[in-house]
């Protein structure tokens, strides 16, 4: 799950997002990521981009799990972060009276335990400001809907003598019917 603020001052932007990303690995963890690029954590030469944690980039995690539970079939993770933080480079300042705009996502992790492409996010422009009153206005969770997965494609068996010869294209994974589905693991939505 990551929520944050948006990498631009009037949209609901990813690139140049400031957001805490929390999961579930037993226990509830929280993590605070500057995001540079749609693309994992890596680094091109000398210069290191993409989903990455503040600390990856040479930045401070500035975010603080205070309650972490299972409940009802949902996962709660709530955190604290300062309005303003130490980290000028990574963090975004958060003014309680301005409107800022909000990002979101859901999605899985990956076998090192890094964000890997969401299928859940908001698909329009999301706003909030900090000092508005206190009220819950959330809209209620159901968590009573039952998702059958989809049927994976067959595999391709590459086997014979004479095929020593292949050419390998990389493209979209397929989704649950594709990689995801063959191999039993999320992909940034590419794969060869």
């Amino acid at each position: 799950m990551a929520f944050g603020y948006s990498g631009s001052n009037n949209a609901s932007t990813m690139i140049g997002a400031d957001v805490a990303i929390a999961w579930w690995d037993g226990l509830g963890k929280v993590e605070d990521y500057y995001i540079t690029a749609k693309a994992p954590c890596s680094t091109i030469g000398t210069v290191k981009g993409g989903v990455c944690t503040d600390a990856m980039l040479g930045g401070i995690n500035d975010v603080q799990a205070l309650e972490t539970k299972r409940e009802n079939g949902l996962t709660i993770i709530s955190y604290q972060r300062p309005l303003k933080t130490t980290d000028v480079s990574f963090d975004r300042m958060i003014v309680p009276e301005e409107l800022i705009y909000i990002v979101w996502a859901i999605g899985p992790l990956d076998t090192q335990r890094q964000p890997s492409k969401h299928s859940l996010y908001s698909r329009s422009d999301r706003s909030l400001r900090f000092s508005r009153p206190n009220e819950k206005n959330c809209d209620k969770f159901d968590t009573g809907v039952v998702r059958n997965r989809p049927t994976p494609w067959p595999g391709i068996k590459l086997s014979g003598e004479n095929s020593r010869s292949f050419v390998a294209q990389i493209g979209p994974s397929g989704g649950a019917k594709g990689y995801e589905g063959l191999t039993g693991f999320h992909s940034w939505g590419l794969a060869w």
